[in-house]
């Protein structure tokens, strides 16, 4: 049984550069071929955390990353 990772596609710009807009957009167009799921990837850390476990396959991986770093930036 072979895993496909799923796309991921990020939008980043400056506050009020349209990012919101073009992503209800996207997400709009993106459900016509499957299921899609916005995450904000902005100052809310903790969520981002939680947001990344549930992501296939890399979830764990990536989560582990950024417990590691966020245990190295605690003790400096």
């Amino acid at each position: 049984m072979q895993s496909i990772t799923p796309p991921l596609i990020a939008v980043i710009g400056s506050d009020g550069s349209g990012k919101s807009t073009v992503c209800e957009h996207l997400i709009t167009v993106v459900e016509k071929y499957g299921a899609a799921e916005r995450v904000h990837l902005g100052k809310q850390a903790g969520n981002v955390g939680r947001a990344v476990t549930k992501l296939p396959l890399m979830g764990k991986s990536l989560h582990k990353t950024i417990e590691r770093n966020q245990v190295k930036t605690a003790k400096k």
